[in-house]
């Protein structure tokens, strides 16, 4: 019989490719600014309450509103969820909580349960307490939750309300959480939401609180809301059918809602954005028809402070890589690389069955234990779209992981032993904290906070397709999707670089000159190479500096086989030799510098007030030089300098507050001589904020001006910020130049040429222009 309902199940609802990975709501709308940082030491306690409504048979809900009233007849207990819905059968399903935190935060994440004594009636019919749709406040369950507490307060009064964190609310009926089989039924349902104080504020109004308990000694500032099971009968041609889903992944999903986990499948739309390589997405809850989700992925577990990413600095590396649950103490498990200031990779090795001992399910079937073990997905009845082997109510699994994406994979189905390789995943704090408020992290399906990078080159987690047959069917992550030798997609390359298919650029598009190569073949431990460069960049310093202070601007060059490493913290300047501190010179700078090489002696030029600094050094065996120049007013621009205009010397300019730009020759070596050779006054009231020079020429900006080679000023718009000069032939030049609103302009000989504005939700106040080609 459950075979015949299997084939119903898929040709109807085909809950594997669309509706299970639809997620019909919001589990979390309001997510917290930061999560809650649980340690081994720590319990979160829950209270849960069992609800009931005012009886009605209503055609647009499931059931009468009490609990064990949703099916049409007695299926007996070879079903997933079997009546009786009692209190044993819901301890059961917070049992598979518990036993899942523990597991996946490695004992930081302890859960505790209690229930109120009774069942709580409310005083209308479930379809009162529906919001619509649309709803963004969900204050039908808001007001659901006040009447609950209230009555619970009333009637319960040896329950100490204080001494729990997180309170659960247990409705008779279905949950509206996926895509519905029929087009009309089941509308009027609840969906399943965690009310954060947040969004209780948002039902309530600022001044709201909490639910006054215990004669207001205690509130109650937060509520989630979940169906008895995600099972319901669907009609089909002769009669009935009952489609199977339980409610372990939304449990799991809603506990870690309330420890701050936002959403992260496409809020907008339901649709998937991670898969079944996270929690946070409806397709990874309702996994297994809801039996077990995976485990977090690492950007969860790092939010929620239960692991640790080993962090690389730019360089070249052999990197091993271990499976979490069979990791030692000193195994690399999360590698983070950075990209960028905002974004970077987390690299993990996921196994579905890390300990070769195929996947241990135990369930309560007549309240009796049953333990069941299935070496490999079984088409029979164990896998990702058919679970009719399993009864009762899923306790715990020996690895959550095996529901992370495999069965779709023929291999898997033979060998028991193959498996997945390496996920990589791409991080985009920027977006994360610019929409994490607003749960809309992953809602632009072109530029997620939070993403796998699809080894196969095809981006299709989350995209809608339409089958020859008119099904419309979501793309989902697949074993193809991870990084291993011998992956056969035909866009794989067995490395992952700036040249490839997908490519290591950041968000913005710029190249991140991260490669990895060489991803060894799957198991427990696999290895690449990581290094930075490419056929035109390659790195050719990294270093650690030992200095607690914060950081202006650094700069590196090569002097006499040694690596000299100048860093502006405050108005100091530490200069380092080979990553060790040699001085520090204080009180030097509040600019930008210059860190040059000229007749093999080391110059570092800078400013500070209305002294122009220079510091000279030739070599170890020879003690250093400073020298200094009084230029009377103060220096407003960093200094700028042309090691190859003249053979005299270094010829070096500087702006100040007046408008003015002075040109400094400096000659001798170790007495430094200073020679002010030219002054222009570009701009007379306007203080100079940056120069552009190159072997006499110039282009200054100031707030509101550009002043160009040719001598000619152009008035722009906005703050402008800084430009950049280009040499376009032996006689031309070019100007980039930055304003505020992101506006970009090129200007040539005094004249604006083009421009442009980059459309960003961050204010660009830097760029860099380069000729990577030499074209």
């Amino acid at each position: 019989m459950k075979k015949i309902l299997f084939s119903i199940l898929v040709i109807i609802a085909n809950l594997g490719s669309s509706s299970a990975q639809t997620f019909n709501g919001k589990l979390n709308p309001a997510p917290a600014q930061n999560p809650v940082i649980l340690n081994s030491t720590d319990t979160l306690k829950i209270l849960c309450a069992l609800v009931e409504f005012q009886e009605d048979r209503f055609d647009q809900t499931y059931g009468d509103g009490k609990f064990g009233s949703i099916y049409s007849k007695d299926y007996g207990s070879d079903i997933l969820d079997p009546l009786p819905h009692d209190l044993n059968y819901f301890s059961n399903h917070m049992l598979f909580a518990q036993n899942y935190f523990r597991k996946v935060s490695k004992g930081k994440a302890n859960i505790h349960y209690d229930f109120l004594p009774d069942i709580v009636t409310v005083s209308q019919p479930m379809r009162n307490y529906s919001p619509s749709q649309s709803s963004e406040t969900f204050s039908e369950l808001g007001n659901l939750a006040q009447e609950v507490w209230q009555i619970a307060d009333q009637n319960f009064s040896n329950v100490n309300f204080a001494d729990y964190d997180l309170f659960f609310i247990f409705h008779a009926g279905v949950g509206r959480d996926i895509v519905e089989v029929t087009a009309d039924f089941g509308r009027f349902d609840l969906p399943s939401i965690y009310l954060s104080y947040t969004q209780l504020k948002k039902i309530f109004g600022n001044e709201f609180t909490g639910f006054a308990v215990q004669n207001g000694n205690f509130r109650i500032n937060n509520t989630a809301v979940l169906p008895e099971t995600e099972s319901r009968e669907v009609s089909i041609v002769g009669g009935t059918a009952l489609i199977e889903l339980t409610i372990n992944g939304l449990i799991v999903s809603t506990i870690a809602s309330h420890l701050g986990l936002p959403d992260l499948f496409n809020t907008e739309t339901g649709r998937t954005a991670i898969g079944r390589f996270g929690l946070m997405d409806g397709q990874a809850f309702f996994a297994y028809s809801g039996l077990f989700p995976p485990e977090p992925s690492p950007w969860e577990k790092i939010y929620l402070g239960w692991e640790e990413p080993v962090t690389v600095q730019p360089g070249n590396y052999n990197i091993t890589l271990t499976t979490n649950l069979t990791a030692s103490i000193t195994d690399t498990t999360i590698l983070k690389v950075p990209i960028n200031s905002s974004e970077y990779y987390l690299i993990e090795n996921r196994k579905r069955d890390a300990r070769k001992d195929g996947a241990i399910i135990t369930s309560i079937v007549n309240g009796v234990n049953k333990i069941q073990t299935f070496a490999k997905d079984d088409t029979a009845g164990f896998n990702s779209f058919n679970i009719e082997l399993i009864d009762g109510v899923v306790i715990d699994v020996d690895e959550y992981d095996w529901a992370v994406p495999g069965f779709e994979d023929e291999q898997l189905l033979t060998d028991p032993f193959v498996d997945l390789g390496l996920v990589i995943w791409h991080i985009d704090e920027s977006i994360i904290n610019a929409k994490i408020l607003e749960n809309k992290i992953n809602a632009d399906q072109n530029n997620r906070g939070i993403k796998i990078v699809e080894a196969d080159g095809i981006v299709d987690i989350g995209e809608e397709f339409t089958s020859i047959f008119g099904d419309v069917v979501v793309g989902e992550g697949t074993r193809q999707d991870t990084w291993y030798q011998g992956n056969p997609s035909e866009y794989y390359e067995n490395k992952f670089t700036p040249e490839t298919k997908p490519n290591t650029n950041s968000n913005t598009g710029g190249s991140s000159l991260i490669n990895f190569e060489n991803f060894s073949a799957v198991g427990n431990k696999m290895s690449f190479s990581l290094s930075y460069g490419s056929q035109f960049v390659e790195l050719n310093l990294s270093q650690k500096l030992n200095i607690n202070e914060s950081i202006n601007s650094f700069k590196s060059v090569k002097h006499n086989s040694q690596t000299y490493t100048a860093v502006n913290s405050g108005n100091d300047i530490y200069i380092f030799i080979n990553g060790q501190q040699f001085r520090k010179l204080e009180n030097f700078s509040d600019n930008n510098f210059v860190l040059t090489v000229y007749n093999n002696v080391l110059y570092l030029i800078t400013s500070y007030n209305e002294t122009f600094n220079v510091f000279a050094f030739e070599n170890d065996e020879n003690p250093s030089y400073t020298g200094s120049l009084g230029l009377g007013n103060k220096i407003t621009s960093p200094a700028v300098a042309d090691v190859t205009a003249t053979a005299n010397g270094i010829e070096v300019s500087v702006g100040d507050e007046t408008g003015a730009v002075k040109k400094i020759l400096i000659q001798g070596f170790p007495e430094l001589q200073f020679t002010i050779f030219d002054v222009d006054n570009p701009f007379s009231n306007e203080a100079v904020k940056q120069i552009s020079y190159d072997k006499g020429n110039y282009t200054a900006i100031s707030k509101s001006k550009f002043f160009d080679v040719d001598g000619s000023i152009v008035s722009l718009s906005g703050n402008i910020y800084k430009s950049a000069l280009i040499k376009e032939n032996s006689i031309t030049y070019n100007s980039v130049v930055l304003t505020s609103d992101n506006y970009f302009y090129i200007i040539s000989k005094g004249q604006i040429i083009n421009s442009f504005q980059i459309k960003s939700d961050n204010e660009i106040t830097e760029f860099s222009v380069a000729d990577l080609f030499a074209d």
